[in-house]
């Protein structure tokens, strides 16, 4: 899910890092991504947009970002064991999400830093992005509501996703009582 989510952000011009744990894995994901149907990519070109990076060699690279969205096994434990390794190398401003759709904001964010906590939040990218342009955003009371409309505005006017609840029931015909 990851590297669809890179591509959707190269579709609209934003270059990207696709971490994966080793290199070999990095550009397969990066690769998988010209032969899925359907397309990925508005353009094969687009993929020149998305760099290939592991933990090991890359990791420093992680403070060049602005938004970090975690999109590893649904684990609790792996997550939490993740963001310990991140967290050094990420900027004071960066935001940190999870793609999770199965784990609560509560338990993921628990033993973040506090200035982590206000600028942490679910971002659930519906699969595949660039097909469904739907995204849930769960922030909780230590996310700054600002973090929150930041996000909820860039999905929605650069990435072309629809993040709220009436919209999206609305988009597949579904009224509200």
């Amino acid at each position: 899910m990851g590297s669809q989510i890179a591509a959707h952000f190269a579709n609209v011009g934003i270059p990207s890092y696709l971490f994966d744990l080793s290199q070999d894995l990095a550009i397969k994901g990066l690769r998988s991504l010209e032969k899925i149907k359907p397309a990925a990519f508005y353009s094969p070109r687009y993929a020149e947009l998305i760099e290939s990076c592991n933990y090991q060699d890359h990791i420093d690279r992680l403070s060049n970002a602005d938004w970090i969205i975690e999109g590893i096994t649904e684990n609790l434990e792996v997550k939490k064991e993740f963001y310990n390794k991140i967290i050094p190398h990420l900027k004071d401003s960066s935001v940190l999400s999870s793609n999770t759709s199965g784990l609560l904001l509560r338990d993921l964010n628990a033993d973040l830093p506090p200035d982590l906590r206000r600028r942490f939040l679910i971002t659930h990218f519906f699969n595949p992005p660039r097909y469904m342009h739907l995204l849930e955003l769960v922030s909780g009371p230590d996310t700054a509501p600002e973090i929150t409309r930041n996000i909820e505005d860039f999905a929605e006017n650069i990435l072309g996703l629809c993040t709220n609840l009436g919209k999206i029931l609305e988009k597949i015909g579904h009224v509200l009582p």
